[in-house]
């Protein structure tokens, strides 16, 4: 077990090959601090958390309902108008 071991100094993790682009979330518990005697501090329940899926940006959705909002009045307008021509 890692954290009884007291040969186990520290431990490295190369993500240089990864793609990590974006906001990466790291997450740990700080279970025990000895700065006084043996300069350790224990972690536990460890993770990472990758990016989400992009949120759409409010402008972006209020660009769309104007647009498919304009095309729903032209639609309604040219049935209108074709409605009297006839």
């Amino acid at each position: 077990d890692v954290l009884t071991d007291p040969d186990f100094t520290e431990a490295t993790i190369d993500l240089s090959a990864l793609d990590l682009s974006g906001v990466w979330t790291l997450s740990f518990d700080i279970i025990d601090v000895d700065f006084q005697e043996n300069s350790a501090l224990a972690l536990d329940n460890i993770s990472i958390t990758p990016p989400g899926a992009p949120v759409p940006e409010p402008a972006t959705l209020l660009l769309l309902g104007t647009g498919l909002t304009s095309l729903a009045f032209y639609r309604r307008r040219m049935l209108t108008s074709a409605g009297k021509s006839m």
